[in-house]
Order: C-alpha cells, then sequence, then structure tokens
C-alpha cells in the first residue's frame, strides 16, 4: 500500500509542475512577443499565398516582396510552414511596422501571439 501512495504522490507532483509551468507560460503570453513571432506572420502569408513553392519565396532574399517584417529566411521545417498558414488564415496577423526617429517599430496583434505560443 505504501508504493501505492508513492506513484500517486509522484504523479501528483508532476501534474503540479506541469500545471504550474503552463500558467507561467500563459499568464504573460498575451503581452509578450519576440521578433520571431512577428516574422511568423510574413511566413503566414508565404505559406498560405505559395503553398507548395513556399521555400523558393523562403530564403530571406524576397522579405519585401512578401511583406515580411525582416529578412530573415525561413529555417524551420515544412510541417510548421503548414501550420503557420493554417494559422494565418484564422487569425488576423499583420505586423504593424515603421520607422521614427531612426528606430525600427514592429507591433503584433494580440491575437496572433496567443495563436503561436
Amino acid at each position: 500500500m505504501r508504493a501505492w501512495y508513492k506513484r500517486i504522490a509522484r504523479h501528483a507532483a508532476l501534474a503540479l509542475v506541469i500545471i504550474l509551468g503552463l500558467v507561467l507560460r500563459i499568464l504573460p503570453a498575451p503581452i509578450s512577443a519576440g521578433s520571431d513571432i512577428a516574422q511568423f506572420a510574413g511566413f503566414a502569408d508565404t505559406a498560405a499565398r505559395h503553398g507548395a513553392c513556399f521555400y523558393y519565396y523562403a530564403s530571406g532574399d524576397k522579405w519585401k516582396q512578401e511583406g515580411w517584417p525582416y529578412d530573415w529566411p525561413y529555417v524551420y521545417g515544412p510541417i510548421w510552414a503548414v501550420i503557420l498558414g493554417i494559422l494565418g488564415i484564422i487569425v488576423p496577423h499583420k505586423p504593424t511596422t515603421f520607422w521614427r526617429n531612426g528606430v525600427y517599430y514592429v507591433y503584433i496583434p494580440r491575437g496572433w501571439i496567443i495563436a503561436v505560443k
């Protein structure tokens, strides 16, 4: 009976750690985003627009044509491109970009931040 109790205690501890980790991850999600989240919005448009030809446009050379906020290439696998393409169809995601006093600003829709995270 003691082994049963230890096993339940271990499972409960694991569940607590997972739940606590998820809460700590979810709470700041809508108010925190790195530049990769904005770039994913550009990748989503490219994936939705070009489908199977996505990688032809993913080198970063066509970043302005594709409307990406940065000139970074797509370095992920095809599954992530498909996921981003689907998310891009469902969730408003167009970042707002502009220069002011020599500083480049990028604002990302909150829904897109949450969807990607």
